[in-house]
């Protein structure tokens, strides 16, 4: 939705401050009004209230009148051919005088006081002038129909009207100031002149066009001013708050994950020591020879190839150890050894191999390491031991 400011002219509440001059000082009294579904509605009302609770109530946010009555002000009826202003005021400067009148049929009803007056009071409110949007003079907005209808009596008497002309005419003593059945006393003119206001049909006023643009329009910027403040405030709290938060969830995330990264640095110190003992043990197996394929493929082939018919093998010991094994003793292998034990018929036999195994190209030498002989079985035990070059 989009928000139009044109909008905020047409205010749905009010707040009215009236002003009764009094011999021994000012009396303040004080509503605030709300219009809705149609209709005014009062919210607060309180009469003869000192300033500092006045100035308690007072909203920022929310436009003000200012109405005007008791002593020192002069209220007069007069036709509309006989207004003058300079006359009025005995021929003094009208612009040191707030003035307003109500034209109503063939008459004016005009009241006024002296501005020093009303200034001086306004200045007990310095820090509210600018929600002040207007300022109205006198008892004579209550003669509107919007208002008269809804009044029993003033405070200045019943309102009647005879030869065309309204006057207030005292009521009978048991009789109540009410208004639209509610009854109100010293903030009757409070009420009436905010509900006049809301309804759109307050004609009176102590300022001219002018004055009444400048004024609404500084509380316009200040009122425009204000909820900038407080959407600003709002979305940098809500920046505050929201950083905040996240900041907690960034924390708790990374005190999960230190926790992880402990476990996980345990388990790849773990996996760091099987990778080093993995690569210990590749390199005593390479240190070996025993993983070199073209031994096995060759060496191991021309031996196969070599053997007569008259001689069988029974084991063959590849890199054989050079000593027996001992605990944290690191094995050391004879690189250049294979040993070989079998059977043969007779001497002659293994003379006759032994040749052909030295004749080989990579065979060194061979050496008996053990020669025995089975008469019974006539069969002779060997084992031999041939050197790689």
């Amino acid at each position: 939705m989009i928000f139009n400011w044109k909008n905020i002219f047409r205010f749905r509440k009010v707040q009215v401050i009236s002003l009764e001059l009094t011999e021994t000082g000012v009396r303040f009294h004080f509503s605030r009004l709300k219009y809705g579904k149609a209709k005014v509605k009062v919210l607060t009302e309180f009469e003869n209230i000192s300033k500092d609770v006045l100035l308690k109530e007072l909203s920022y946010l929310q436009p003000i009148l200012i109405h005007v009555h008791g002593k020192g002000v002069i209220n007069k009826t007069l036709s509309l051919e006989e207004v003058n202003l300079n006359d009025m005021v005995m021929s003094a400067n009208p612009n040191d005088f707030y003035i307003n009148q109500t034209n109503l049929g063939e008459h004016c009803y005009i009241s006024f006081t002296r501005r020093t007056l009303v200034d001086e009071v306004l200045s007990l409110l310095e820090h509210h002038n600018d929600n002040i949007i207007d300022i109205v003079i006198g008892p004579y907005h209550v003669l509107i129909d919007e208002i008269r209808l809804k009044a029993g009596t003033t405070p200045l008497g019943d309102i009647k009207k005879e030869n065309g002309i309204y006057q207030f005419k005292q009521p009978n003593p048991s009789q109540q100031t009410l208004f639209n059945g509610a009854l109100y006393q010293d903030s009757y003119f409070a009420v009436t002149l905010g509900t006049a206001y809301l309804l759109n049909k307050l004609s009176a006023s102590a300022l001219n066009k002018i004055e009444k643009n400048q004024k609404k329009s500084n509380f316009v910027d200040k009122l425009q001013f204000s909820y900038i403040s407080i959407f600003a405030l709002s979305f940098f709290l809500l920046a505050l708050l929201t950083n905040y938060f996240y900041q907690g969830y960034i924390n708790k995330k990374n005190t999960d994950l230190e926790a992880k990264i402990m476990v996980y640095s345990n388990n790849l110190n773990k996996i760091d020591l099987i990778d080093q003992e993995l690569q210990r043990k590749k390199q005593l197996i390479a240190n070996s020879g025993i993983i070199r394929s073209n031994y096995f493929s060759i060496t191991l082939d021309e031996l196969g190839a070599s053997v007569p018919l008259t001689i069988q093998l029974d084991e063959i010991e590849i890199y054989p150890l050079e000593k027996k094994l001992k605990e944290n003793v690191k094995p050391l292998f004879n690189e250049k050894a294979i040993k070989v034990s079998g059977t043969a018929k007779s001497s002659e036999n293994i003379d006759l191999w032994i040749k052909t195994l030295n004749s080989l190209s990579w065979v060194d030498n061979v050496a008996i390491l053990n020669f025995t002989v089975d008469e019974n079985k006539r069969i002779a035990f060997f084992e031999l031991k041939i050197t790689e070059k």
